[in-house]
C-alpha cells in the first residue's frame, strides 16, 4: 500500500468519533432537544424500535446524563460475553471479563467480592454477586445505590459478625447458608457456577 493511500487510511481512522464524543454529541441533543440527533445516535435496535417523534415523546422522562468520571469501553467477544475496560493511569485496563481476581467460586468468596465492591463503590462487581433477576432489576447504578443504603444495617452487621475471614458455608445442592448469629445468615444459590448472594438476613 501506498504512503498516501495509508494516511488517508490514518485519516479516516481518526475522524471517526470515540465513545465519549458520541456521548458529548448526544447529551447535547438531548438538551436541545434535538430528537432527529438523539435518533441518529441511538443504537440500530433503538432507530428501528422507535421513530425521532417517538424518542420526542419519551424524551421528558430522559435520565440525566451528568459527566462522565471515568471512562469505560464495553468489547463484546464472539461467544457473547463482555470485557469492560477503564481508562486509568494514562491508559486502558480490563476492569471485568478477564482473569478473575474477585472471586465468587465459593460462597465465602463471593462474600468477600461484595465486601470489596462495596468498599470501592464498584456497582458493576456488586451485581456480578447477586443473582441474574436481582442485577436485571437493579440495572443502574442509582438504582443499585438506593437498595444497599436501604439494607445497609443489615450489611453492616454481618459484616461485623463475620470479620474479614468469612468462614465456608453450609452448602446443600445449589443453594448456601452462611450463620452469622442467632436467627442471622447470609442466603446464596448457584447460577452458571458462581454463587450469588440472595439475602442479608
Amino acid at each position: 500500500m501506498k504512503r498516501g493511500a495509508l494516511a488517508l487510511l490514518f485519516v479516516a481512522a481518526c475522524s471517526t468519533p470515540g465513545p465519549e464524543d458520541t456521548l458529548d454529541a448526544y447529551r447535547r441533543a438531548v438538551a436541545a432537544e434535538d430528537w432527529a440527533t438523539v435518533h441518529r445516535l441511538s443504537d440500530r435496535a433503538t432507530r428501528e424500535a422507535a421513530s425521532a417523534e417517538a424518542l420526542a415523546e419519551r424524551g421528558a422522562d430522559a435520565p440525566e446524563l451528568g459527566v462522565p468520571v471515568q471512562r469505560r469501553h464495553v468489547v463484546v467477544l464472539e461467544d457473547g460475553r463482555e470485557v469492560v475496560l477503564v481508562e486509568e493511569d494514562g491508559g486502558w485496563r480490563v476492569a471485568s471479563g478477564g482473569v478473575e481476581a474477585l472471586r465468587s467460586d465459593t460462597p465465602a468468596a463471593a462474600l468477600k467480592t461484595l465486601w470489596w465492591a462495596l468498599d470501592h463503590a464498584r456497582w458493576d462487581v456488586v451485581r456480578r454477586v447477586l443473582p441474574k433477576a436481582a442485577a436485571q432489576r437493579l440495572a443502574t447504578d442509582a438504582a443499585l445505590a438506593a437498595h444497599v443504603e436501604a439494607v445497609k444495617p443489615r450489611l453492616s452487621a454481618a459484616r461485623e459478625a463475620l470479620g474479614e475471614a468469612v468462614p465456608a458455608a453450609r452448602v446443600e445442592g445449589e443453594t448456601a447458608v452462611l450463620a452469622y448469629a442467632e436467627h442471622r445468615a447470609v442466603r446464596f444459590v448457584r447460577e452458571d457456577g458462581r454463587w450469588r448472594i440472595v439475602d442479608v438476613e
